[in-house]
């Protein structure tokens, strides 16, 4: 990958007397590579039931020029594995699941902030955060599993499918990104919809 878009440094200046608004905010100088490797294995339907799994491994990379870093995407997720597997258990009823695992998000934590305050001021204005080192953390593997069952039926003359669905069965929880307060002393996780049991009734008419 080429041209990818990040910060230019020289225009993040923050101090009393040296904002560079001559400066690009964002420059296409970047780079970057990913790879990986994805085993699948599928079964047709037989025996009343049909199904696949699924496990990925990858790696991503990007190459910051203006900063000399080298770091891993956001979206580097090592490990993806998924399991589906469905029955039909009559003409009219079909019911199924997919569980899903994935490697933790990495994020970059703060470590502490500053306050940046006007001359001649007491209050601070705002306070700019430290960060780590980009993208040098990571969240907990993730997990989750939804059901269906589906109903196949006529309405009104034309063929039609009532489905019964909850997603993430038990609850399991990613985070998203954090939400800091203004000090950056605190923060709220805020987590991947949907973040608990989320029971869903739909119906689909073919004309």
């Amino acid at each position: 990958m080429k041209n990818l878009v990040v910060a230019n440094p020289q225009a993040q200046a923050r101090s009393e007397n040296d904002v560079a608004l001559s400066d690009l905010l964002f420059d296409d100088v970047a780079s970057g590579e990913a790879y990986g490797i994805e085993i699948l294995v599928n079964k047709q339907l037989s025996n009343d039931w049909f199904g696949w799994a699924s496990i990925a491994y990858s790696k991503t990379e990007r190459k910051n020029p203006l900063t000399a870093e080298a770091f891993n995407s956001e979206f580097d997720l090592p490990w993806v594995a998924n399991l589906v597997l469905d029955y039909k258990w009559n003409d009219h009823w079909q019911v199924g699941a997919k569980w899903r695992f994935q490697s933790g998000r990495r994020y970059t934590p703060v470590l502490s902030a500053q306050p940046y305050k006007e001359t001649g001021s007491q209050n601070a204005l705002f306070y700019i955060p430290k960060y780590s080192e980009f993208n040098s953390s990571q969240w907990s593997n993730y997990h989750r599993l939804d059901i269906r069952a589906d109903y196949k039926t006529q309405l009104y003359g034309f063929d039609a499918n009532l489905y019964f669905e909850v997603l993430n069965v038990y609850a399991s929880r990613a985070v998203q990104e954090l939400e800091y307060n203004q000090y950056y002393s605190e923060f709220e996780k805020d987590y991947q919809f949907p973040d608990m049991p989320l029971p869903s009734i739909g119906i689909t008419i073919n004309f």
